[in-house]
């Protein structure tokens, strides 16, 4: 309805006059004011609507804290982008009030709230104006005047409703006084208005000549229009009279076809109208390009270190761009270097010195356009002979009678035409040094017994003659002896107590491995330890149950070539109590008046548990002796008065920090100062030797313990008598007894049967009156007699916690084989309970008792006594282990198995599996608040069968374990599943490892548990596992669908159902989550999610091409299309699920697609009448560069298998993209910029290969993202 005449088409104004009520005077002056207009949706002055919008347009004034009266705003907006609406805001007044009154100065007085006529003089002459104002108000601050509403009626880039600060009514701010001032900051609301529009079309576009472009003007998808679909719009296309330019009007599809013939450039204008007559138009400038094409020249060939130079103008084609234009790409091998240059362009092409072989060199030309050709050339470089040069002159250093392998013959020799290792190498000048040429290594052996140096000549030839010469020094040292570092220097033992110590862990040998070393001990003479070593030089020391007072070990580490080192120690009896031990101290001589401190009686006290410097010391003297100990180094200080002499005793009492003590004395000896001094030089007594008659030095007797030695005849070494001239007698022997025989003169050696170590005995050769004529000493080593029952050192046997028993054969612990175990009594000790009993009928060892029971490493000491009465012990280390799955390895072939039951679903079928059964009885556990163990019986075969409960109730996660042993080893293997107890009525989810099933209401008639169990999924050959397989079960029937969610593992793929009736996976789909994916399933049974990125195989029949076999064991078969030049084609088949056959109407070439279910496509192109080519053909895909899909033509002349794959340039397939038998005739290849598994390639370029029984070839192709 009109307000007024209609004014022509121009700008309308709306003039806002705010009048000022005056309610004060003498109000400081303003110094400044805003005026802002508002978007009043998003509170801004910047804002953009479509058309058909409504817009409420505030004006918000700002005070900045001063009293204002009023203000006046006019605003201009163009009346062709907008119209004002709802124009009677105040109906209560006459008139039209097209301002709605806001909170600010709303004290005040509407004056005026009216259109301005076009005659009234404030008028605009560009427009209407309206006046609305507010007078006698008083306010201050920040706040909303007045509001008005506007209607966006055509598109604009950019317009403004202005605030006009001109004419006879200007923009005012009033003030208390009656003054006005214009505002100091004033900002208009500007606005974009969207209407129909184009975009997203390409501002040009290259064609290949012929070329027929369907997918890049998708007219709908650029318009944008907001009251108007695309069925609604009028599209337009001018220009390109060259091309062929049709628009489908269902689809709003802009298909242009280029030329084949000429390269010309149009540029279209392509415009689209909707009903309202708004018009948009878009400009795209269209290239018709021919690429250039390579030829491949005939193989090149040059000679060692010499360049080729190759024009590539007869080779090369381009009608369309000028050869300045063209650019190259090479891609060469290290091995040769490729320099182009021009126009006219010549390539270079240099190998690398001393190279020869073959290369293959990869050229692609490129046009302005980016259009590319490539081809190969092959470059064959002939060798020239190159003398060997010698890289390095060795030195070597070699400890006597070691080897050294580490010379190459390729770091001391080089040649450019043959390897090192088939140079010929001589040596010479190693007169003591050995050589030995082993393939590519020089192993140099130092002689046992030379130091020195040598220096060897080594020259070496290659095939032609030509030889390099080199000198090899190698210095032969001493080998360095080994030494203990910080070994320790005492050892307590209580009676019948174990200890070892590790040599190995205090041994240093600078030239030696530690493996190399070997390890001896000595004892003193009658010791009573047992000392026991091992080849890594771990010594077991045992003392035995009598054993009192301290020994001294001597250990000894000798390297190979003799050089040794040894070390003392002082192995004490410590008492069981803990008593601290005093050994035996020196006596002490010092003069009367004297002082000795040279005692540090830490040296003589032994404690198993604490050390020396942790005792305390209390000394009682004698009459005239000063003892004191001191408290922190404690040595003992003794002081003698002058007027003593003689022999004294001493007390000592040692107390370690528990109180416990022990005494002992020590001898003094005081001289005194009245001669008692012996004698300087006391003569020689008269031994009445014979000077003429002599003993010869004596050979060391060896003689095992029990037994005797007669081997040693005086009269060998006894000159100028014989030995019955002279009565022998024999001392000093411990452990052995001796005497001469009158008969033979051989002295007789008889050691005890429990001796062992070194004696020296003394021999005395006397004459009729008694008097010494000849003496000597006659060493004897005593070797430790064999027992006949020996046991092994140490056995070790593990077990489960919880086992009874755990049985060992005799012949486990015995040396000799020939020792019967089962004639052998025998008893079992150790720090826990344990128990031993023998197997009456088998004869085994049966160990039991709490010491099973307790997890960790004990030691069991067994004892073994033979009818012989000899005695003999051994070590078994048993390691109980846990039984929880802490501890085991998992192996292959050991495997457990969960299967519902069939027909009782309230059970599962629990199987371990022992694949190569071999294994015994293993054990199998179940947890659900704690661990219990599950019966299982043996069903043969490496199979054995337990079975679980399930009950109503259950919640949470049910883990089971499967332990076995075997030699010594526990093998074990997990699973755990995931239950839920569901409500009748009520929904739910059951969720654990990567799968939830939501259960909806009415899922089942009654309660029922939900079972999630995991199980492992294999790779097919065209599936592949993104998640773990679930066996979904319940014991309840499922009546209605429920959804099924598993977890990815971060590869996309789909739901399948594993249908045990074909032992094959069925397709299930699903919803794609980030991370998951979802689907409804109606029945029970096994999920997985797979994927499928192998798409279907065609296969024709032989006898005839129009009957084809389609195959897809992945997803399975989803749809066939056929297309003739990517137009699709309604044509007549008939499909079994297996087979299809084209009807006889459809003829000519066209494309077959298959697609599975997964959207993977085949293509095959079928030639269903008119004539075969010539020639087999792998064109250029077009476009090229591509993003993200290209096309690749193929031609074959005949049938045949044909096999084409993308690989990159290292040459590493990406995709393969057919490999199958293809009819004669012209196909089209798709490759959409993926690899194998489906996921992007990444930018670069890469080679397509087509291999064919008429033959291979290969073009190169470009993908930018």
């Amino acid at each position: 309805m009109a307000r007024h005449p209609m004014r022509p088409r121009g700008f309308a104004a709306l003039l806002i006059f705010t009048g000022l009520l005056f309610l004060g005077l003498l109000t400081d002056p303003l110094m400044a004011a805003q005026l802002q207009l508002r978007h009043a949706n998003v509170g801004v002055s910047q804002t953009s609507v479509l058309v058909g919008d409504l817009i409420d347009v505030e004006m918000w004034v700002d005070s900045e804290g001063s009293e204002i009266s009023g203000a006046a705003i006019f605003l201009t907006f163009d009346e062709d982008i907008f119209e004002i609406v709802e124009e009677d805001q105040e109906p209560g007044i006459a008139g039209f009030q097209p301002f709605a009154r806001g909170g600010f100065l709303a004290n005040g007085e509407v004056f005026r709230n009216a259109w301005l006529e076009p005659g009234d003089p404030a008028a605009s002459p560009l427009g209407e104006q309206i006046d609305y104002s507010v007078v006698r108000a008083s306010d201050r601050g920040i706040g909303r005047v007045a509001t008005f509403r506007l209607r966006a009626k055509a598109p604009a880039i950019a317009t403004d409703v202005r605030i006009d600060e001109t004419g006879l009514r200007e923009t005012r701010v009033f003030l208390p006084d009656g003054s006005s001032d214009a505002f100091r900051f004033i900002t208009p609301l500007s606005i974009i208005v969207r209407g129909i529009g184009i975009e997203g079309l390409p501002q040009e576009l290259v064609l290949a000549r012929g070329q027929v472009d369907s997918t890049t003007f998708r007219l709908a998808d650029a318009l944008f229009d907001p009251l108007y679909g695309p069925s609604d719009i009028q599209w337009q296309v001018s220009g390109g009279s060259s091309l062929g330019l049709e628009i489908d009007a269902a689809t709003s599809i802009l298909t242009v076809r280029a030329p084949s013939g000429i390269s010309p450039w149009e540029r279209l204008t392509i415009t689209a109208t909707n009903p309202d007559g708004q018009v948009s138009s878009a400009v795209v400038d269209i290239f018709v390009n021919a690429g250039p094409t390579l030829t491949a020249p005939a193989p090149l060939i040059t000679v060692e270190d010499v360049a080729y130079e190759l024009d590539l103008t007869a080779y090369l084609q381009d009608p369309d761009t000028p050869a300045s234009r063209l650019s190259w790409e090479v891609d060469a091998p290290p091995t040769v270097r490729v320099e182009i240059t021009g126009p006219p362009w010549l390539a270079t092409i240099t190998p690398a010195e001393d190279w020869h072989g073959t290369a293959l060199i990869g050229l692609t030309v490129l046009d302005q356009y980016q259009y590319s050709d490539t081809t190969d050339l092959e470059l064959s470089v002939t060798p020239l002979n190159d003398p060997p040069t010698a890289l390095l002159s060795p030195n070597l250093q070699l400890t006597r009678g070691k080897q050294d392998s580490t010379l190459h013959l390729a770091n001391i020799f080089g040649d450019a035409e043959q390897d090192a290792k088939f140079l010929s190498v001589s040596w010479s000048g190693n007169e003591l040094v050995q050589i030995e040429q082993r393939g590519d290594l020089m192993i140099v052996t130092a002689p046992a017994s030379w130091l020195g140096s040598e220096v060897i000549q080594l020259e070496a030839a290659d095939a032609e003659g030509e030889i390099a010469t080199s000198l090899l020094t190698v210095t032969v040292v001493a080998s360095l002896a080994p030494e203990f570092l910080s070994p320790p220097d005492r050892l307590g033992l209580v009676s019948g107590q174990q200890s070892v110590v590790d040599l190995a862990a205090f041994a240093s040998d600078p030239d030696d491995s530690l493996d190399d070393l070997n390890w001896s001990w000595q004892t003193e003479i009658g010791s009573d330890l047992l000392v026991q070593m091992s080849a890594s030089g771990a010594a077991l020391i045992t003392a035995p149950d009598s054993f009192e007072g301290t020994e001294t070990l001597r250990f000894i580490v000798s390297d190979p070539s003799g050089e040794q080192s040894n070390f003392d120690l002082l192995v004490f009896s410590a008492p069981v109590d803990g008593t601290p031990l005093l050994i035996s101290l020196p006596a002490i001589e010092l003069p009367a008046g004297g002082v000795d401190a040279s005692i540090d009686l830490d040296a003589f006290v032994l404690d198993l548990n604490h050390d020396s410097e942790q005792m305390s010391w209390r000394a009682t003297g004698a009459p005239g002796l000063e003892v004191r100990v001191d408290e922190v180094s404690h040595v003992l200080s003794i002081s003698a008065s002058d007027s003593i002499s003689g022999d004294f005793q001493i007390g000592l009492e040692a107390t370690d920090p528990t109180g416990r003590s022990t005494t002992g004395l020590i001898q003094v000896v005081v001289l005194g100062i009245d001669g008692d001094d012996p004698p300087d030089n006391p003569e020689p007594p008269d031994t009445g030797q014979n000077p003429a008659i002599q003993l010869s030095s004596l050979p060391t007797l060896a003689v095992e313990a029990g037994a005797f030695n007669q081997s040693l005849d005086l009269g060998d070494y006894l000159q100028g008598a014989s030995y019955g001239d002279l009565a022998w007698e024999l001392s000093g022997g411990e452990h052995t007894q001796a005497y001469v025989d009158a008969v033979s003169g051989r002295v007789v050696v008889l050691a005890d049967a429990d001796a062992t170590g070194a004696e020296i005995l003394s021999i005395r050769g006397l004459d009729a009156f008694g008097n010494i004529v000849v003496e000597g000493l006659i060493g004897v080593q005593i070797a430790f007699a064999a027992p006949s029952l020996e046991l092994v050192e140490l056995t070790e046997s593990v077990t489960l916690i919880g086992d009874s028993l755990l049985s060992l054969t005799p012949s486990q612990l015995l040396v000799s084989a020939g020792t019967d175990g089962s004639a052998l009594q025998w008893t079992a000790s150790a720090a826990i309970g344990v128990s031993l009993e023998i197997d009456a009928q088998t004869g085994d060892l049966n160990i039991s008792g709490d010491i099973l029971a307790v997890t960790g490493s004990h030691l069991i000491t067994l004892r073994a006594n033979a009818n012989d009465g000899s005695v003999a012990e051994t070590r078994l280390l048993l390691q109980v282990l846990p039984d929880d799955g802490s501890a085991g390895v998992q192996r292959d072939g050991f495997d457990l198995a969960i299967i519902p039951n069939p027909i009782q679903p309230d059970f599962l079928n629990l199987y371990v599996i022992d694949s190569p059964a071999s294994m015994s009885a293993p054990r199998l556990r179940s947890k659900i608040d704690e661990w219990t163990d599950v019966l299982i019986e043996d069903l043969g075969n490496g199979i054995w069968n337990g079975s679980h409960v399930l009950t109503l109730g259950m919640e949470g996660t049910i883990e089971f374990l499967a332990l076995a042993l075997q030699d010594q080893t526990l093998y074990k293997d997990s699973l755990s599943i995931h239950v839920g107890t569901t409500r009748v009525g009520a929904g739910r989810i059951v969720a654990g490892g990567g799968a939830q099933l939501h259960v909806t209401p009415g899922s089942f008639g009654e309660e029922t548990l939900v079972v999630l169990i995991p199980s492992a999924v294999a790779v097919t050959a065209e599936l592949t596992p993104v998640s773990a397989g679930f066996e979904v079960h319940a014991t309840r029937e499922l009546l209605s669908p429920t959804v099924l969610e598993l977890t990815t593992t971060g590869l996309p793929g789909d739901l399948y159902r594993f249908d045990g009736t074909s032992s094959s996976w069925v397709f299930m789909g699903g919803n794609h989550l980030p991370n998951s994916v979802t689907q409804s399933i109606a029945v029970l049974g096994r999920y997985a999610l797979l994927a499928d990125h192998v798409a279907p195989k065609i296969m024709a029949a032989a006898e005839d091409q129009r009957r084809l076999q389609l195959t897809d064991a992945g997803s399975g078969m989803d749809a066939v299309t056929f297309w003739v030049d990517e137009t699709p084609l309604l044509a007549d088949f008939d499909f079994d699920g297996q087979w299809l056959t084209i009807s006889p109407n459809v003829t000519g070439v066209v494309t077959m697609r298959a697609r599975d279910r997964a959207g993977n496509i085949a293509e095959r192109v079928l030639n269903l009448g008119g004539s075969l080519p010539e020639d087999f053909d792998l064109a250029q895909n077009y476009p090229n560069p591509f993003n993200p899909e290209t096309t690749i033509p193929l031609t074959l002349t005949r049938p045949g298998a044909v096999r084409v794959e993308v690989i990159d340039l290292l040459g590493q397939r990406i995709r393969l993209l057919i490999d199958d038998e293809l009819a004669a005739g012209q196909h089209a290849l798709r490759w959409f910029g993926a690899n194998d598994l489906g996921q992007p390639a990444a930018s670069g370029i890469y080679f397509y290969r087509a291999t064919t029984a008429e033959g291979v070839q290969t073009r190169r192709m470009t993908l930018l993202r």
